[in-house]
């Protein structure tokens, strides 16, 4: 299957998304077109003023309040209010009416143009002016017809207790129309954020699944990840990471080859110069074995790591790390190391690695610290060996930097520490070629604890984990 890239998925699928918006939009404003404006007919406006079961049926609210409402508006609402007050046989002042938009007002002169055919057949024209407020009563009239209606307006009567009857409109019916609209808007959008979810997820997932296959890569092992179906930009990426990490196992290789060469190269001279300080006179004679003798330890130390680093020594079988820290609390002098056991500790590894890396450890241990104490423990998961002293410690920032090759807590190579700084690091390479880990941390109360981690062995008997 052709991978396609990021940025033609995010193009397809950004299209989907607007098609179906506008398919869903579409949908809407067919099934739910917007209401017709509401209509009330003047006519029945006045009825409801006096009857309450009319305004009832029209769907309209009536109210009675002892404040005027609001004021007539100019035009079309004096009109309407001329007409409701003849309807209703009042004063134009006991009725208001008012509208959303006014009409024209209405002049204060008008005539109205009548047009009479003589015997003769000639058409004869009069203009009789007329008032304001007749002109007022004819349209008013008029527009009392039962067949006749406006957009909804608000009527008050004051009756003769002074209490005022206000006819308004039923509840605004586009704003249920725009209410209607907002739920089904909102459930298409339930609809597509699924989908939207879902196409985000697939594209997203070839890149967290090489994020993480990053963040454990090795430099002896390739990139374990399937991203065949991911992006093209992913699976080159993928590619680019996996021929960096080959590019520096060669660089690694070629250097842990040319420090192995040296070191062995150094063994050569020293041997010279160990027949040479035998013949020297013997006030310089011990002094120089023991440079030899520092010497010969470094080079072993740096063999050493060169081989950790090689990892290629891999066989395991199933220890007791109990007893491996038992055969090495005897290698010191005796009350040196105390040993505290709680439980065996299973874990399949090398003998000889987890043997080195714990003697590093306690040679680290007394080397800076006192009262060195080894315990052994064990849960379903790990199996754990903590090294205590009780010696000056490490800053935070110094527990991470230990680790680092030929790293020093102190500038001087002198004799009473001596090493080159490559002990715990053999530790933690050993340990990792078994799938353990090492780490230090501050001891309450002063000192440090390494503590060495290696997975559980599920090969021992389950009874025989705890005493």
């Amino acid at each position: 299957m052709t991978s396609r890239s990021i940025l033609f998925q995010i193009g397809v699928l950004a299209l989907a998304i607007v098609l179906l918006v506008q398919a869903v939009s579409v949908a809407v404003v067919l099934v739910t077109p917007p209401p017709a404006p509401s209509r009330m007919s003047p006519f029945r406006v006045a009825q409801a003023l006096r009857d309450p079961d009319v305004a009832r049926q029209e769907g309209w609210r009536r109210v009675e309040t002892r404040e005027a409402p609001f004021e007539t508006t100019a035009g079309t609402g004096a009109l309407l209010g001329s007409g409701i007050a003849a309807t209703m046989g009042g004063d134009i002042e006991r009725v208001r009416v008012r509208l959303d938009a006014a009409s024209a007002p209405a002049s204060s002169q008008s005539s109205v143009t009548l047009r009479t055919a003589t015997p003769t057949g000639e058409t004869v024209v009069r203009r009789s002016a007329m008032s304001s407020s007749s002109v007022n009563a004819m349209v008013g009239a008029a527009l009392m017809s039962p067949d006749f209606s406006l957009p909804a307006f608000e009527a008050a009567w004051r009756q003769s207790s002074n209490q005022w009857i206000v006819i308004r409109p039923a509840e605004n019916a586009m704003g249920r129309w725009i209410a209607r609209l907002a739920l089904m808007l909102g459930l298409s959008l339930m609809l597509i954020a699924p989908i939207t979810w879902w196409a985000a997820r697939r594209l997203t997932r070839p890149v967290r699944a090489l994020a993480l296959a990053a963040a454990e890569v090795q430099i002896e092992r390739p990139i374990l990840v399937d991203i065949s179906s991911g992006p093209s930009e992913v699976t080159a990426v993928a590619a680019a990471l996996d021929a960096m990490r080959t590019r520096l196992e060669g660089q690694l290789r070629q250097r842990m080859r040319m420090l192995t060469a040296v070191a062995h190269d150094l063994r050569t001279p020293l041997t010279g110069l160990r027949l040479r300080a035998e013949q020297a006179p013997p006030s310089a004679r011990d002094r120089m074995v023991q440079d030899i003798a520092r010497m010969d330890a470094m080079i072993s130390e740096i063999l050493e790591y060169a081989a950790a680093q090689s990892g290629v020594a891999a066989q395991t079988v199933t220890i007791d790390l109990v007893e491996v820290a038992k055969h090495v609390a005897d290698e010191f002098a005796p009350g040196s190391v105390s040993l505290s056991v709680t439980g065996r500790a299973p874990v399949e590894a090398g003998p000889e690695r987890v043997r080195r890396v714990l003697l590093n450890l306690v040679q680290n241990a007394l080397r800076y610290g006192e009262d060195v104490v080894v315990e052994v423990d064990a849960d379903p998961e790990w199996s754990i060996v903590r090294v205590l002293d009780r010696g000056p410690g490490l800053g935070a920032c110094e527990l991470e930097l230990v680790f680092e090759p030929f790293y020093r807590l102190e500038g001087s190579r002198s004799r009473d520490t001596g090493g080159v700084g490559l002990g715990l690091s053999i530790a933690r390479e050993l340990a990792a070629v078994d799938g353990g880990a090492v780490e230090l941390q501050q001891r309450r109360g002063g000192g440090l604890a390494a503590v060495l981690r290696y997975p559980g062995c599920s090969k021992w008997p389950s009874g025989a984990v705890r005493n």
